[in-house]
């Protein structure tokens, strides 16, 4: 479906890995990938502006009575072909962004920048009044300052409060960031800009004192995790370099997490044939994750998929449904593994929640991993010891387990 644009996809892909390779060196990389990004999404924009007319008359040819029978059904088939043209410029436009989120990701804190998802998203860029602003202050940041990196906020998913993003180790710690609201003319309503003010003072808060109240009176404190995020990014690529063409395989990576990765081709039944091998241990409780699902997810803030791949034309084959992978975590070794430490998981029965993690001393002072994090094992190729070292068993998951117990919070 995406062939026609896999050169240019590949070609920003080797691009995002030369920024991340050398961020502080190619900054004004991130600037050029920024504009083509533009330039791109603002060509897939006006596909689906024209497409939605041409589906607009569509319809009215078709309200007509006195078509023929084969008059209406070619007209309903071109209804059909402008609706799939629509979804294909969708899907290349979310891919556009997560490339654009890929450069935010590059220079600041994935756990800051999760807080600035939580907010509408853009919509358009072309035809909206302020676009031209924005690209200038964009340029000028680069241009003026020796050290800082803008990302316009309108071309990714995650950055959704402001215009702009600013990244500046010489003005702030590296990895924090200043959000920049930008009005031309007279500014617009008044009404909307105080909304906007008090939902960039509400996240800015947040990021600085790490409590925030919800509006159902609960609190929600921040914490430390005790390591630096890890991967199985090497360990993806291994596998679909080794992965038959067709065909699939299936491996434990590590106890209680495999990897099932099958190269797709319509009428193959690999699946079937790889759900055959896992009810060789059908009694083990198992939780399924199906990555492919999660590329258009553009709510979660997770490191973006264009950063988890190491190999370009192995992204473009997984956007384009080439390979389906899937994350399977056998909660009976992961059990195992909790037992030594006092602990066990089960699923949990609270919405957003899938772990409930129980210790045996007291069974009734239980807490809850959200379905946020634990997705992270399939979004971002999340190792699971890392995941239970440092939300279970660590310091800080005992830490935690003692304020929950006080304050029935839920981590996040």
């Amino acid at each position: 479906m995406l062939s026609r644009y896999k050169s240019g996809l590949i070609a920003l892909f080797e691009r995002v890995h030369r920024l991340e390779a050398n961020p502080t060196g190619k900054r004004l990389l991130a600037l050029e990938i920024q504009e083509e990004l533009l330039l791109r999404i603002g060509r897939a924009e006006r596909v689906i502006r024209r497409t939605r007319n041409e589906i607009g008359a569509l319809k009215c040819r078709l309200a007509q009575r006195r078509n023929h029978r084969e008059t209406s059904r070619r007209i309903k088939a071109q209804r059909i072909a402008a609706e799939k043209k629509i979804e294909l410029q969708k899907e290349v436009l979310a891919i556009l962004r997560a490339v654009g989120d890929a450069i935010a990701f590059i220079y600041g804190d994935r756990w800051d920048l999760k807080q600035l998802v939580k907010h509408e998203s853009s919509g358009f860029i072309t035809g909206k009044s302020g676009t031209r602003f924005e690209r200038r202050v964009l340029r000028q940041v680069f241009h003026i300052t020796r050290d800082a990196v803008a990302v316009l906020n309108d071309i990714t998913h995650t950055l959704r409060h402001g215009d702009i993003t600013v990244f500046s180790p010489t003005n702030w710690p590296e990895g924090q960031f200043g959000l920049i609201e930008l009005k031309s003319g007279r500014g617009g309503s008044r009404s909307r800009i105080a909304r906007q003010s008090e939902a960039l003072e509400r996240v800015s808060n947040y990021l600085q004192t790490d409590v925030r109240q919800t509006e159902d009176g609960s609190t929600w404190w921040r914490e430390s995790i005790i390591s630096h995020p890890e991967h199985h990014f090497d360990t993806v690529a291994r596998l679909i370099a080794e992965l038959p063409r067709p065909g699939w395989l299936l491996q434990e990576i590590e106890p209680g997490l495999q990897y099932c990765i099958i190269e797709y081709r319509e009428g193959d039944k690999f699946s079937a044939e790889m759900f055959d091998a896992l009810k060789e241990t059908a009694h083990h409780q198992r939780m399924f994750f199906f990555v492919n699902e999660l590329k258009y997810a553009n709510n979660l803030a997770y490191y973006p998929f264009p950063l988890c791949f190491s190999d370009p034309e192995a992204l473009f084959r997984f956007y384009n449904g080439e390979l389906l992978i899937y994350i399977v975590i056998d909660m009976e070794r992961v059990n195992e593994i909790l037992v030594s430490h006092g602990l066990s998981a089960r699923l949990s029965d609270r919405d957003h929640c899938f772990w409930e993690i129980v210790p045996q001393a007291d069974e009734e002072c239980s807490w809850h991993i959200s379905s946020h994090m634990v997705g992270r094992l399939a979004g971002e190729f999340l190792r699971l010891d890392w995941l239970l070292a440092n939300t279970v068993i660590s310091g800080l998951g005992h830490d935690l387990h003692r304020r929950f117990r006080e304050a029935k919070a839920i981590i996040s």
